[in-house]
């Protein structure tokens, strides 16, 4: 058995993301179009993550879970990530919309390469259930 890696609490700027409505894409559109769809939300965000410092640990579906060493630059991200997709929005057709839900939080956590751990990251999540499309908790 594989011996369990030393870890200690790093504080980090926790930022989540979650489209609102996707369940409902891929039922009345199929997995192809759903996957294009997921396809073209990280082409959109990942960059804007990935310009303010941040690291992007992990997606799971159509959410992006990801930490910023400085909690300006997590917020940053997140006030642009909104800002891209409004104007993303305006110019697509109805049915092509993003609608994301973007949750931040701060504190330590056990972060490795593919993973987060800690209060910090499930405080976060039980914050997205109470965010909802275009918010920024």
């Amino acid at each position: 058995m594989k011996q369990q890696q030393e870890a200690s609490p790093r504080r980090v700027a926790v930022l989540l993301t979650d489209m609102k409505g996707s369940s409902a894409f891929y039922r009345n559109y199929g997995n192809l179009a759903g996957r294009v769809m997921i396809q073209k939300h990280n082409a959109l965000l990942f960059p804007l993550i990935q310009d303010a410092s941040g690291v992007i640990v992990n997606t799971l579906g159509d959410s992006i879970i990801s930490y910023f060493d400085d909690p300006h630059a997590a917020l940053n991200a997140a006030i642009g990530i909104q800002r891209k997709l409004a104007a993303y929005n305006e110019e697509s057709k109805e049915h092509e919309r993003l609608f994301i839900r973007t949750v931040m939080h701060y504190g330590d956590c056990i972060v490795e390469e593919k993973d987060i751990f800690g209060y910090t990251i499930e405080a976060a999540a039980a914050l997205l259930r109470l965010c909802d499309a275009y918010e920024i908790l």
